[in-house]
């Protein structure tokens, strides 16, 4: 039977490295011959012998390099589904996928239109409410922290062109993209639990292009060997270091400060 949705692979040639590890994983915990995987690549085409997997070759024959949130505009104009299941390429599974979940909260967003996204990870939107409208499942309030998130999730199609901006990256789709959902009438729901969440993953396995320390453990289980000297470890930082080190970044280019900065109003 055919899906009613599409997972889609947010991902990009640089992030080659992390295909091997997750679709071994995915062999091992998602059980799902009738799933259908459209990866976002830029050249490269990526093959694999027990899942179909699409990849877009957004830049096949370009040499623009594309914006994280143009590759994503993009691959979604291939989608015919009209409800995606958005997935990043470093979410790796650590336990089996609950694909029942997954099918039955596809079918309440194909039953009930008004339903725009349901997140299908505890993390996420913050301060969400129980309607007693669907078992296992919150409520994000319209004034939700983290109302666009990046945690797996199934979106209508629409809502999630309609939120995204082409020069954006995916820290700043979460950021603004949550200014802009607050401001509509979004119907968006969060699974409550770990315990109902349908997807168990490593949150995320690579942070600021190194390796989360995280993943090692998981992949020597699964006998997935990594030569980690690549990427290396990534080393935590004070909080603000970070957020010192995003803002000079966009000192550096003011036009892209100010259209960053506007997009909190558009």
């Amino acid at each position: 039977m055919k899906k009613k949705y599409t997972l889609l692979i947010t991902s990009c040639d640089k992030f080659s490295d992390t295909w091997q590890p997750l679709f071994t994983l995915f062999k091992k915990y998602w059980k799902d011959p009738s799933l259908e995987i459209l990866l976002i690549t830029e050249k490269l085409k990526y093959c694999n012998k027990d899942f179909i997997v699409e990849s877009t070759q957004i830049s096949r024959e370009t040499n623009k390099r594309f914006s994280w949130s143009e590759t994503l505009i993009e691959a979604i104009k291939c989608i015919e589904n009209d409800i995606i299941l958005l997935y990043m390429d470093d979410y790796f599974l650590q336990s089996k996928v609950a694909v029942d979940k997954i099918d039955l909260y596809a079918n309440y967003m194909f039953e009930n239109e008004k339903i725009d996204v349901i997140y299908l990870h505890e993390k996420g939107p913050v301060n969400c409410i129980n309607d007693d409208k669907y078992e296992d499942l919150l409520r994000v309030k319209k004034t939700s922290d983290y109302k666009v998130s990046m945690m797996a999730g199934l979106w209508r199609k629409s809502v999630l062109l309609n939120l995204l901006r082409e020069e954006e990256n995916a820290w700043m789709f979460e950021l603004y993209g949550t200014k802009r959902a607050q401001r509509l009438d979004l119907l968006m729901y969060r699974v409550s639990d770990s315990n109902s969440a349908p997807l168990n993953y490593v949150y995320t396995g690579i942070i600021k292009g190194k390796w989360n320390a995280k993943v090692v453990d998981l992949f020597s289980a699964n006998n997935i060997i990594i030569d980690y000297r690549l990427r290396g470890f990534y080393k935590s930082k004070l909080k603000i270091y970070s957020k010192l080190l995003t803002f000079m970044k966009l000192l550096r280019d003011p036009i892209r400060f100010c259209k960053y900065y506007l997009n909190f109003l558009l």
